[in-house]
C-alpha cells in the first residue's frame, strides 16, 4: 500500500508542484499516471520511490523494495561494457537477480539482442539500451511492484508490442507514465491524472 496524504513539493521556494495532493494507491492494482509535461508526474513517482522527499505531509511507502523494479526514462548503462557484460551486471549486480549464463542467453534471444552482444554499450542505439532496461521483466522474478517511467521510449514496434503484453499480463501492482498513449489505450488502468 502506498499513502500520500496532504503532500506538498516544490523545487523553487513557494512554486509548487504538488500542493495539498493527497493519494492512495492499492496492491496489485495498475495504474497509468498521465499528464502534460511539466505536471510534476516523475516527480510524484520519485516521491513514491522515496528518491525525493516531500516539504510537508506524509507518505506511506508500504512496499517490498527488494522485489521493486524502476524503469527510468533515461536509460542508463556502462559506457565501455559489451551489450552482454552490462546486461549481465545489471540483472545480477545491480538487482541482485542471480541469473546462470543460460537464462542471460535466452533474453538476449527473445529481446533480439544477438548481433550486439559484444557492441560496447557506448555504440548501442537507444532502442537497444532501452531493451536492456526493461529486461528484467522477461526474466522469471516475480516483481512485486514496477514502476516505469516512459518505458515504450526508443523501443521499435514489435519491442513495444511485446513489452505491452507483459504490461497486460501482470497480476502486480504497476504505476506507469507513458505518453504514447495509443499502446495503452485498451489496457485496464486506474488513470491518474496530475
Amino acid at each position: 500500500m502506498i499513502e500520500l496524504k496532504n503532500i506538498d513539493f516544490f523545487y523553487k521556494e513557494n512554486e509548487f508542484l504538488l500542493e495539498n495532493y493527497t493519494l492512495f494507491l492499492n496492491d496489485r492494482t495498475k495504474y497509468w499516471l498521465k499528464g502534460k509535461n511539466g505536471t510534476g508526474k516523475t516527480t510524484l513517482l520519485k516521491i513514491i520511490l522515496g528518491i525525493l522527499k516531500v516539504k510537508n505531509g506524509s507518505c506511506v511507502l508500504n512496499y517490498n523494495k527488494k522485489k521493486t523494479l524502476f524503469i527510468p526514462s533515461t536509460p542508463f548503462y556502462e559506457p565501455y561494457m559489451s551489450l552482454e557484460d552490462f546486461l549481465t551486471f545489471y540483472l545480477n549486480k545491480m538487482l541482485n537477480m542471480n541469473l546462470g549464463h543460460n537464462s542471460i542467453k535466452k533474453l538476449i534471444v527473445k529481446l533480439e539482442l544477438e548481433s550486439n552482444k559484444q557492441t560496447l554499450c557506448k555504440d548501442l542505439s537507444k532502442g537497444t539500451i532501452q531493451k536492456i532496461i526493461i529486461s528484467p521483466l522477461f526474466t522469471d522474478f516475480q516483481w512485486d511492484y514496477l514502476f516505469m517511467d516512459e518505458p515504450f521510449e526508443h523501443l521499435d514496434m514489435d519491442t513495444c508490442n511485446l513489452l505491452r503484453n507483459k504490461i497486460i499480463s501482470l497480476n502486480s501492482f504497476l504505476l506507469i507514465i507513458n505518453h504514447k498513449e495509443h499502446l495503452l489505450d485498451n489496457v485496464d488502468f486506474e488513470r491518474i491524472n496530475l
